[in-house]
């Protein structure tokens, strides 16, 4: 099974040229040599593959940049417990717990989990 369709390969060799190759830092390659001579990830090529999984999820655009506070229309509820999640996300992380959102269309789930990445 193909992980990216034909639209969002396109849209991931436009981010790459975006982030990647016009990186003055490292030039293009996504990569720095550490001071012990040892590759070293350029922060490019943190923000592509953030950028990614984005797309791989199918998470349309709009929601990228979108703020837990702007979230007017879920309720106190939902935003206290991914508040709550991610103050503790490294103890999660530990514990391999995770978090599942299950309702209705339309509700902000995928904004939720927007949030959380």
């Amino acid at each position: 099974m193909k992980r990216y369709n034909a639209d969002q390969l396109e849209l991931l060799h436009h981010y790459k040229n975006e982030f990647v190759q016009d990186c003055s830092i490292c030039s293009g390659t996504g990569y720095l040599i550490d001071e012990n001579g040892k590759d070293k990830i350029c922060r490019c090529m943190l923000i592509f593959r953030y950028v990614k999984e984005l797309v791989a999820s199918s998470i349309p655009i709009q929601y990228w940049h979108l703020k837990l506070s702007e979230l007017t229309d879920i309720s106190k509820l939902y935003r206290d417990l991914v508040l709550l999640y991610l103050k503790n996300f490294e103890n999660a992380l530990r514990r391999t717990l995770g978090i599942f959102f299950l309702g209705a269309n339309g509700i902000g789930k995928t904004a939720l989990m927007c949030e959380i990445a």
